[in-house]
């Protein structure tokens, strides 16, 4: 419920904070004025801060928000007009750029910017995740007060199970992050065909019977009935008795593996 009405409160401020915007170089801005189609048009701000329109010349718009924008560019424009009317949106926003970084095929800024990116439409424009990505989706702003707000979102629920509200919508200045993974390891010795260590990288949960098909089955030796998983909590040891033969017949659940397990198949 909390990360609902996050996404809730998020996509209702996501027009607040377009208007709220401050425009700087790089931006692309879009103006209109009925009375006055010759400004009508898209304006790329330069590195000083201004935009160039027809007739009107050079206005500086580095520092402004959208409605201070439409100020000046009316003001301008009364030399030629009585009240003008100005309409101005911004196109992209490349002031303030949405960064993707961490485990993601092609980590940086994002191209431009538009209102209704959300962090999926993010994700793909930066070639996805890679295979040593965690499950974790770190997205930080900053906040009005300028203090930065963290959200943690599961890669999982976003992608696989339908929860679109967790879908959030990114606004100019946000970073996502996807940090790596540390890699899951298991040892198994004993009678299996391909003793060793294993890593796992995520995908699912790491069981024993996953430990054992990695590790080429069992052998015709096995005692099924008597492997031991070997496990350290909190610095002290423990010892678990696993069936496998009731784990494969159902009758038993399919054991959980831990980072550092050790199986041993006698």
């Amino acid at each position: 419920m909390k990360w609902f009405a996050t996404a809730l409160l998020l996509v209702s401020t996501a027009t607040l904070i377009a208007q709220e915007y401050i425009i700087g170089p790089g931006d692309l801005i879009k103006i209109f004025e009925m009375n006055y189609p010759q400004i009508e048009g898209e304006y790329r701000v330069n590195s000083l801060g201004y935009i160039s329109l027809p007739e009107l010349g050079r206005i500086k718009v580095k520092g402004l928000s959208i409605a201070e924008t439409q100020e000046a560019v009316s003001n301008q424009m009364q030399k030629y007009l009585n009240n003008p009317q100005v309409l101005v949106e911004v196109s992209e926003y490349n002031y303030r750029p949405i960064s993707v970084l961490g485990a993601v095929h092609r980590p940086g800024r994002l191209e431009g910017y538009s209102p209704n990116l959300t962090l999926v439409n993010a994700l793909s424009q930066a070639g996805g995740v890679g295979e040593n990505a965690s499950d974790k989706v770190i997205v930080m702003r900053q906040t009005e007060a300028g203090l930065t707000e963290t959200l943690e979102i599961s890669y999982e629920r976003l992608m696989f199970h339908a929860q679109a509200h967790l879908n959030i919508p990114l606004f100019p200045g946000d970073t996502v992050n996807i940090p790596v993974e540390k890699p899951f390891r298991v040892s198994i010795i004993g009678e299996v065909n391909k003793p060793g260590e294993m890593e796992f990288s995520r995908g699912g949960k790491v069981t024993i019977l996953r430990v054992i098909a990695a590790a080429g089955g069992l052998t015709d030796y096995a005692r099924r009935r008597g492997v031991l998983v070997k496990r350290q909590v909190g610095g002290k040891d423990q010892e678990f008795k696993v069936d496998i033969r009731a784990i494969t017949n159902g009758s038993e659940q399919d054991f959980e593996m831990n980072h550092g397990d050790v199986v041993i198949v006698p």
